[in-house]
């Protein structure tokens, strides 16, 4: 079988640029091939040069209801820039399956490429997995989508691929839920992989659309990788183990160093993004991961997510000997109140003395901040600002709280009746269309949203420049060779390949 696996674009209708990897599409690549099947990656988040995307800011993302309904427009008019290649896409790679992996907030576009990909040819078979069908299986099915995974989606799809090339009943996918005789029928959920060591490492190379992908000298290009699935804490607004489960299942560090290996022959890109909920969760994992980087000497340079209470000086010092050069800390709010109702189980005292290690360590660090929770008060966003002013990141990110079926503050919202009328498309951490705050009007909402975002992205500007993002990678300081060769090498492929 020939197998399009399509990550649907979202912030592309922005014009904001996109450099991730979709991860889940890359596992699910490397399976199918595994079973002598074709497959492709078409990640339509990318914007084509031509569209002179840009980093955005967060007032640039702000979403006003004139803006919504503009990004609205653009979502669903074929003739727009992004669907005239989906549309190509799709006729130059003629699948017998697409595969699309969806979010909430993209679960309307999925439901547009199922159709758009029925017209081009009714005999494509389309299955639909990702977050949101985790979650909510049965509000992904439309008339054009024949099969959701829930969950993880390796067994099932190297199943469900099988059965449709020898015509099986498919009754026996675990996972799937498919249509029969008018009615959703869902088969029996499979146990999740224990050893993750034992997936084939994501399928890069498939990328249709790798030359759109921007390219620059500290090596932002295929930076992708993670470690362990599954999160064991409980904060209310996360919907991380609801689809990898509470378990945290590890990857061996041998395992995980040897894929950036791979990368590095591939691509020669040397800077990574480990994107683990809490890479420092298991300390024995960790410090393995750390000693095989320093014995090997290896250049790479990574980044990771952690909590502000599992950092202490030891693990600090340990992680940047192994190259690590950022940290990011969900920090979430400046309310210890508000902390105390999301379930985050950490002290804004944690956070300073987190801050402390890392200035001592002499390491960037980046921050994640969410205003808007339900029952947050307008005093309490008030104090997240202050104490963002209190504190002095490398970057900070600023989020609004976003309702993601199958979690505990989703159901509070569902409760309070702030749900009712919902247009899931526009309802995305990064703009304001709609507030899930009941205890403050919409208006003074955006108010303090709007002046929260114009203080971040002046604080950004002023403290992540560019001579910083080059010097915060210390490596390249104690070796100015490496950095000289990035640069020509960058420098000659921009002007032969025409790179971005």
């Amino acid at each position: 079988m020939k197998i399009l696996f399509i990550n649907p674009p979202y912030i592309r209708f922005k014009h904001i640029e996109n450099t991730y990897f979709p991860l889940g599409l890359g596992y699910l690549a490397s399976i199918v091939k595994q079973s002598g099947h074709t497959a492709a990656i078409y990640n339509a988040e990318i914007p084509a040069p031509k569209e002179k995307a840009r980093e955005g800011k967060f007032e640039d993302q702000l979403s006003d209801i004139g803006s919504a309904q503009r990004l609205k427009k653009r979502m669903y008019n074929f003739e727009d820039l992004m669907w005239v290649e989906m549309e190509r896409t799709i006729k130059t790679e003629k699948p017998d399956l697409i595969g699309i992996g969806t979010r909430t907030v993209t679960l309307g576009v999925t439901k547009r490429i199922a159709e758009l990909a029925k017209k081009i040819d009714e005999n494509i078979k389309i299955v639909v997995g990702g977050p949101h069908a985790s979650v909510d299986p049965h509000s992904c099915f439309t008339e054009n989508i024949d099969f959701v995974i829930r969950g993880e989606g390796e067994i099932a799809i190297k199943s469900l691929t099988e059965f449709l090339e020898h015509k099986k009943p498919i009754e026996k996918v675990r996972n799937l839920v498919f249509k029969k005789n008018g009615q959703l029928v869902e088969n029996r959920i499979a146990p999740f992989i224990n050893d993750i060591n034992n997936l084939p490492l994501p399928d890069r190379t498939a990328l249709l659309n790798i030359h759109h992908y921007p390219r620059n000298v500290i090596g932002s290009f295929m930076t992708d990788l993670i470690g362990s699935r599954g999160c064991s804490f409980d904060c209310k607004f996360c919907s991380v183990k609801n689809v990898w489960g509470k378990t945290v299942r590890f990857r061996s560090p041998e395992n995980v160093i040897g894929e950036m290996d791979q990368i590095y022959r591939q691509f020669g890109n040397t800077e990574f993004h480990l994107w683990d909920d809490t890479f420092t969760l298991n300390k024995t994992y960790f410090q393995r991961f750390c000693d095989v980087l320093i014995d090997k000497k290896s250049p790479f340079l990574w980044s990771c997510a952690t909590r502000a209470d599992l950092l202490t000086d030891d693990i600090l010092k340990k992680m940047k000997r192994a190259g690590c050069f950022t940290v990011f800390i969900g920090v979430e709010s400046g309310s210890e109140k508000t902390l105390k109702c999301i379930s985050k189980n950490i002290s804004l005292q944690k956070v300073l003395q987190a801050q402390g290690g890392l200035q001592k360590a002499r390491m960037s660090w980046k921050t994640y901040f969410i205003i808007g929770f339900p029952d947050e008060t307008k005093e309490e966003m008030l104090k997240t600002f202050d104490f963002m002013k209190s504190i002095h990141p490398t970057r900070f990110y600023l989020n609004v709280f976003t309702p993601y079926p199958g979690t505990e503050l989703y159901e509070r919202c569902e409760k309070l009746g702030l749900l009712k009328g919902i247009d899931w498309d526009l309802v995305e951490t990064k703009g304001s269309t709609y507030s899930f705050a009941n205890a403050i009007d919409k208006e003074e909402f955006s108010k303090i949203l709007k002046k929260m975002s114009h203080y971040v992205d002046t604080y950004n500007a002023r403290i992540e420049t560019p001579l910083r993002k080059i010097f915060e990678r210390f490596s390249y300081i104690r070796n100015p060779v490496r950095f000289a060769k990035r640069i020509t090498r960058y420098i000659l492929k921009r002007v032969i390949l025409g790179w971005r």
